[in-house]
């Protein structure tokens, strides 16, 4: 169930493995913490250095040996949270930087008609805001 939650909120699969692994065993090495999860060296260790970069766990060396913690899940998914919605306030500043140009080639498209298919519980709610912000002049309805 844990590891659907991750996979929701934007962790891959193998991911949520690694880190609801590295959750149980806490302290691990990189051979443990793969048979612990089931996926291979290489696979693990990929998945590890994502989990790094999304600031849920972390590495330290020991007498020359890796071993691999989980960040404190209030601070770590927190921290991943605040990166994810860091990257979507930059990509909605850069569509909102872009949107008068993709107005103007809208614009610039023949008149055709616009064709939308509603249903569901909020249909008449929905179709009255379609007709109340429509810039058509003729509304057909089926």
């Amino acid at each position: 169930m844990l590891e659907e939650k991750l996979t929701a909120a934007g962790f891959s699969k193998n991911e949520a493995k690694v880190y609801i692994s590295l959750l149980e065993l806490g302290k691990s090495k990189l051979t443990s913490l793969s048979r612990h999860a089931g996926l291979n060296h290489v696979t693990t260790l990929a998945n590890l250095k994502s989990l790094s970069e999304k600031g849920v766990i972390y590495r330290q060396v020991e007498n020359q040996q890796k071993f691999y913690y989980i960040e404190n899940p209030k601070h770590g998914l927190r921290k991943y949270l605040q990166l994810l919605q860091s990257d979507l306030n930059k990509k909605k500043t850069m569509i909102d930087d872009a949107m008068e140009g993709f107005e103007v080639r809208y614009a610039a498209l023949d008149a055709r008609a616009d064709v939308k298919f509603l249903e569901g519980d909020d249909f008449f709610t929905t179709l009255r805001a379609e007709i109340d912000n429509s810039e058509f002049e003729t509304i057909y309805e089926l």
